[in-house]
């Protein structure tokens, strides 16, 4: 089973030591990903793609900085990539993750502890699983080694990257074959809920600039409701 998840139910928080007293923390945006589940529930392989340009810290200077080829260099490497193929049960919805991630073209192993829950139904009747999970990494370990020296001793930026992650995932709707006109097998996608079946009041207070709107961007716009009819 291959659950979604979902970038509008989803927060990834970080945060570095600043001059060696002080804590700067922010936000980068999840793109896509997706968990894939065997037949008991239990998950067997997951992947999640982040939105390097979209970090945040409240400054527009240092989240420019944080973009430039001192740090992340967006233009040339946009994504920040985790996949893992090895996650052990450890009991009440918790499971320990072993994985890889890629940032800045550079890849290195990363393992954490997750603890789910679900799962549960949302007003349109798609099921959905969380999960939240924190761990660290070392910026260095990536080429991400921009510093400055204080005169006091020590340097402006920490090395190690404390991060804190909640996301939602929606179970894919099932895909069913059917037979063709001339026999052949030909594949029917599951819609988990129609546009037209959406509430009267969703569409009565949408934006003029949703006209013509691509399902892709509806569904973002209503937490994945729409997920499977694309």
């Amino acid at each position: 089973m291959r659950w979604n998840l979902d970038p509008t139910h989803t927060s990834v928080e970080f945060a570095v030591r600043h001059m060696m007293i002080a804590t700067v923390r922010g936000t980068i945006g999840l793109k896509e990903g997706y968990v894939e589940t065997d037949e008991t529930g239990k998950p067997i392989r997951v992947e999640a793609r982040l939105d390097a340009a979209s970090i945040h810290t409240g400054v527009a200077d240092r989240d420019n900085h944080l973009r430039s080829p001192d740090f992340l260099d967006v233009a040339n490497h946009p994504e920040i990539v985790f996949r893992s193929e090895k996650i052990t049960p450890l009991g009440e919805g918790r499971y320990r993750v072993e994985g890889e991630v890629t940032i800045r073209g550079v890849t290195r192993p990363l393992a954490f502890e997750v603890e789910t829950h679900g799962p549960a139904k949302d007003p349109w009747g798609n099921e959905r699983i969380a999960a939240h999970f924190e761990g660290k990494l070392n910026r260095k370990d990536f080429g991400l080694t921009w510093n400055m020296p204080l005169e006091t001793g020590g340097l402006l930026v920490g090395e190690e990257v404390r991060f804190s992650v909640d996301t939602e995932a929606v179970m894919n709707p099932p895909v069913v074959a059917s037979v063709g006109v001339a026999g052949s097998p030909s594949i029917v996608a599951t819609a988990v809920q129609p546009v037209t079946e959406l509430p009267a009041s969703i569409w009565a207070s949408r934006p003029p600039s949703w006209e013509g709107v691509r399902v892709r961007d509806f569904e973002r716009a209503f937490g994945s409701a729409l997920i499977g009819i694309r």
